[in-house]
């Protein structure tokens, strides 16, 4: 009876195991696995993107070089993914580049120090976003008017440190030569976007703080009655927006060398909203992706590159950042509509 029962179990074990092995023999296995991959559909499209200008845009430049260009704008967009997750919005983005970029620089001329000035440069991020946070969640203030209200007072409080002129990196610092470093034969800032996307996804999908932004954009007084803080995961969402639009700015500045207080402006961002809406954050709240997101960043910035290149207006641009945000919109709602028609 003993000796039976082990060769059924022996038996069955390895009809499991067959089993598991049949389908990577299959044709489809190979299309099944990537569309596991996450954002596979994005991916595939930038590289055909890629392929495209290399053929017809002069002087297209190397993966590389787009994604050194890249690197902020990864930065700010995963940023604001974190507040679109909660349903919010935030407009202030692009005077924050510049108000950070006219401090980063006043504080390396003023004292020479490179960690003071990016502390500061930091410090005025978190200040900013959770101004934001506390006045939409704590004042019941719109998120579009209290961001957008938000956007032109830093712009003018930047105007006014720099005295309406842009402040130049002196000669002698160390910061020139942040734009140039690498680490391994990476770049220093392509390296840092990368340790923010990685932290960034870890704090979405491995952490209670990121199931908690999640649950509160889905259905925000189910959050509150199940116990999540939502207050706090509100203003913590906006604070993180505002540290990495600094953080993205402080990348940006070591490229151009220079404070300048209209660095972003409008065009930031929306540039860093259409990057996140591209990359899969759903703009209504409750998901977001954030290899999507970087995905979505890259094309923008290599889809200005060929614009750059190939001599065509400014305007275009601006038409396929709306165009772009209007079709996210579009499947966004049309997902909407057909998960509810199939629930």
């Amino acid at each position: 009876m003993t000796h039976t029962h082990e060769k059924s179990v022996k038996d069955a074990a390895q009809t499991r195991g067959s089993s598991s092995v049949e389908p990577d023999s299959r044709p489809d296995s190979v299309f099944v696995r990537l569309r596991s991959v996450p954002s596979i559909g994005l991916v595939l499209l930038l590289l055909a993107i890629w392929i495209a200008a290399a053929v017809l845009v002069p002087r297209f430049g190397s993966a590389d070089n787009i994604l050194r260009q890249s690197s902020d704008l990864i930065i700010a967009a995963i940023g604001v993914m974190f507040v679109l997750i909660v349903a919010g919005i935030d407009l202030s983005i692009g005077s924050l580049y510049g108000l950070t970029s006219v401090v980063l620089v006043a504080v390396i001329t003023s004292t020479g120090s490179i960690p003071l000035a990016l502390a500061a440069a930091m410090g005025v991020g978190v200040v900013v976003g959770t101004l934001n946070g506390l006045l939409v969640e704590r004042l019941r203030v719109p998120a579009f008017i209290t961001t957008l209200g938000m956007f032109y007072i830093v712009l003018a409080v930047a105007q006014m440190l720099s005295s309406g002129a842009a402040l130049r990196v002196p000669r002698d610092s160390a910061f020139q030569h942040i734009t140039r470093a690498s680490l391994g034969g990476v770049p220093l800032l392509v390296l840092v976007a990368a340790v923010v996307a990685a932290a960034a996804w870890f704090l979405l999908n491995r952490t209670q703080f990121g199931r908690s932004a999640i649950s509160l954009g889905f259905n925000r007084e189910a959050s509150r009655l199940s116990g999540v803080p939502v207050a706090r995961v509100t203003v913590v969402c906006y604070a993180l927006a505002g540290l990495l639009a600094s953080v993205g700015a402080i990348l940006l500045t070591s490229r151009i060398q220079t404070g300048e207080p209209t660095l972003g402006g409008f065009n930031t961002t929306f540039e860093v909203i259409t990057a996140a809406a591209v990359g899969g954050t759903s703009l209504f709240g409750g998901r977001g992706n954030v290899v999507g997101v970087v995905v979505g960043a890259i094309i923008i910035r290599t889809i200005g590159n060929c614009i750059t290149l190939l001599n065509i207006t400014p305007l275009l641009y601006q038409a396929v950042m709306g165009s772009l945000i209007l079709l996210a919109l579009l499947a966004e709602a049309l997902r909407m509509r057909f998960t509810g028609a199939r629930s």
